[in-house]
């Protein structure tokens, strides 16, 4: 795949696994490439701290793609715990 090429339905999932169509949808019409997805992926499923700076915030493109990715999510982790 060529980094920089538009991302279609099979290569997001590729990368995040099974997700609804809506989210795979609205992570392409960010116009993310592979690297950026992958990135918020990354960062939404490490169980540590990722680079040097523990502060270290997301921005731009990659930070649309977490938002996309951890909508609901952490909802539905505070409703198992209770």
């Amino acid at each position: 795949m060529n980094a920089g090429a538009p991302l279609h339905h099979d290569d997001v999932i590729s990368i995040t696994g099974a997700l609804p169509d809506d989210r795979v949808a609205a992570i392409i019409a960010t116009g993310a490439n592979f690297e950026e997805v992958t990135e918020a992926f990354t960062w939404l499923t490490s169980d540590e701290p990722l680079g040097p700076d523990p502060e270290h915030r997301l921005g731009g493109t990659v930070a649309r793609v977490y938002e996309i990715l951890s909508e609901g999510r952490f909802e539905n982790e505070a409703d198992r715990r209770q």
